[in-house]
């Protein structure tokens, strides 16, 4: 990407000058916020099981890893204009990890809301940057869809990008009800 200039404007990685406030940068800008939601939460991971369960990492966030790669995928794809690639994301591992994990929570009664410890509040926190992001893209696809300028595999991609953030919203609410449970917190609840 070329550097910004102080006119406003930056660069698309596939060359086009838009403005900083152009639909994609900002879905670009949600997708940044998110990965990094992310990092942090990927140290206090490293934190609190040092703490609470001797080092053992579980696989419920070691994913949180490969969500970062996939995130920028998204960035880099949705940036480029006439792209030839379908997008590969990673959206059937978070599907069966939302299976595994609905069978270990208890029956949920009532909306859990964000608190319990600083990890808990985090990862909710990335599931709101994550809802931020798809409800960027929707706007990006009913802005380009609606006015014909997309190709089939931009379409197929747009698509692809927003299931994907929309499982992903879910593994995160479920991730937090999780660490909620292993870390026997009582849930918030509304």
């Amino acid at each position: 990407m070329k550097n910004d200039y102080p006119d406003g404007t930056t660069y698309l990685s596939n060359g086009a000058k838009v403005p900083k406030n152009n639909i994609i940068i900002k879905f670009i800008g949600e997708l940044d916020e998110l990965s990094a939601e992310i990092g942090y939460i990927n140290t206090l991971i490293y934190k609190y099981f040092v703490k609470y369960n001797n080092y053992v990492i579980h696989k419920y966030f070691n994913i949180l890893y490969d969500i970062q790669k996939d995130i920028h995928k998204q960035e880099k794809i949705i940036q480029e204009a006439n792209c030839t690639d379908k997008i590969i994301l990673n959206t059937s591992i978070i599907q069966q990890y939302l299976k595994e994990l609905s069978n270990i929570l208890p029956q949920q009664c009532k909306f859990v809301l964000s608190g319990g410890n600083i990890l808990i509040a985090s990862i909710f926190k990335a599931r709101a940057k994550c809802r931020a992001a798809e409800r960027r893209l929707v706007s990006i696809n009913y802005y380009y869809y609606n006015s014909e300028k997309l190709t089939p595999n931009e379409i197929f991609n747009i698509g692809t990008c927003m299931n994907y953030i929309n499982i992903l919203s879910d593994y995160f609410y479920v991730l937090a009800r999780y660490t909620y449970f292993i870390f026997d917190i009582e849930e918030i609840v509304s």
